[in-house]
C-alpha cells in the first residue's frame, strides 16, 4: 500500500499513461509523415484530397512511389499489407488519375503507369483467399498473392474489379463493371464478368 492506494493500482495507472503517451507519439510521426508525403506530391504538381486513406503497414508512405502530377481523388484507399511490406508495393505513374472511393490494396507489387485513367468505385487487389479446402473455413486458408501491372495510357472505367496476377497492357480500356482476372494485351478493350476481349482499339 502506498498512501492507501494498492500498488498494483499504481502499476496499472502508469501503464495506462505510458500506452497513452505512446500512441500519441505514433500518431504524431504519422501525421508528420502524411504532411511531408503530400507535400512532396504538390511539389511535383500533383493533386490529393484531404479525404484519403494511406494506411497499412507502420510507414506505408514509404512503400508508396508516385510519379509527377498525379491526382488521387477523394475518398482513395491505399492499402499496403503490413505484414507483407517487404515485397508489397504501390507505385503511380506520372500524370495518373485515380477516381473518388477506389480502392488499390498492396499485398504484392502494385504498378500502374503512366497516363492512366481509373474511374471512381474501381477495387484493385493484389491477393485472394484461397478456398481449396472443404473442412477448413476459407478464412482460415491463407492468402494468395500475385503483382498486378497496369501499364501506360490504360483507361479503366468506373466499377471495375481488377484481380491479382493481371496485367493489362499498354492502351487497353476495361469497359465499366467488369471483373478482370486474365492478362488484357496491349490496345485491346475487355469488358463483362469476367472480363472477355470485346475488340480491338482504333
Amino acid at each position: 500500500m502506498t498512501k492507501g492506494i494498492p500498488i498494483k493500482v499504481l502499476g496499472l495507472f502508469f501503464r495506462s499513461i505510458r500506452q497513452r503517451v505512446a500512441i500519441k507519439i505514433h500518431l504524431c510521426a504519422s501525421r508528420a509523415r502524411r504532411t511531408r508525403w503530400l507535400a512532396s506530391i504538390r511539389n511535383t504538381g500533383g493533386t490529393v484530397d484531404k479525404i484519403i486513406d494511406v494506411f497499412g503497414c507502420e510507414n506505408p508512405y514509404e512503400y508508396l512511389q508516385v510519379g509527377a502530377r498525379i491526382w488521387l481523388d477523394r475518398d482513395v484507399s491505399l492499402y499496403i499489407h503490413a505484414t507483407e511490406a517487404g515485397d508489397a508495393r504501390i507505385h503511380l505513374g506520372n500524370d495518373t488519375y485515380v477516381g473518388r472511393n477506389t480502392n488499390i490494396a498492396a499485398y504484392c507489387p502494385v504498378t500502374i503507369g503512366d497516363d492512366v485513367m481509373i474511374a471512381p468505385y474501381c477495387h484493385i487487389n493484389s491477393c485472394n483467399h484461397r478456398f481449396s479446402n472443404r473442412g477448413l473455413p476459407i478464412s482460415k486458408q491463407g492468402l494468395d498473392c500475385k503483382p498486378i501491372t497496369i501499364g501506360d495510357g490504360v483507361w479503366i472505367a468506373t466499377h471495375v474489379v481488377v484481380l491479382a496476377g493481371v496485367t493489362i497492357g499498354e492502351g487497353a480500356i476495361i469497359g465499366a463493371g467488369s471483373v478482370v482476372t486474365k492478362d488484357v494485351p496491349a490496345y485491346q478493350i475487355w469488358g463483362g464478368v469476367p472480363a472477355k476481349y470485346l475488340k480491338d482499339r482504333p
